[in-house]
């Protein structure tokens, strides 16, 4: 079913991944989240939107908030090297740091086809609420 409606799914989600750029392009300018970026001429498929926080408490701190108004904002996924399977059977030459450092700040934002504009909005004003306040001080 869902490969009959895929380029309505990808446009949809480019549209969410778009609204989402704008709503925290003020946010990364001034230093407080980093975005997704793709390169120049290349056009993504709205898989994901995250937002790089400054370290693994700031990450913490806004899944919980954003929890609480009932959005859910899981962190990304556990860098294979350091995830069950990747110790047991992967190898290594060195630490990953910047793999590490990267997983442990990055959030990802509800990225659901059917999410319309009002609720992308709302996830976008939560979100600035909880980033401007944890900004200050």
């Amino acid at each position: 079913g869902q490969l009959d409606e895929a380029n309505a799914i990808r446009a949809r989600r480019l549209a969410i991944f778009d609204r989402y750029a704008a709503g925290f392009a003020d946010l990364e300018a001034a230093g407080r989240v980093r975005m997704p970026h793709a390169p120049d001429g290349v056009v993504g498929n709205g898989h994901m939107f995250y937002l790089l926080l400054r370290d693994v408490e700031d990450r913490d701190a806004f899944i919980t908030h954003m929890r609480a108004a009932g959005i859910v904002t899981p962190f990304h996924y556990v860098p294979l090297h350091s995830a069950p399977a990747g110790l047991r059977y992967g190898r290594t030459d060195s630490t990953l740091p910047v793999t590490d450092d990267v997983s442990a700040r990055l959030v990802r934002l509800p990225m659901f086809w059917s999410l319309d504009d009002a609720g992308v909005d709302q996830i976008i004003h939560t979100a600035r609420d909880w980033l401007a306040r944890s900004n200050q001080g």
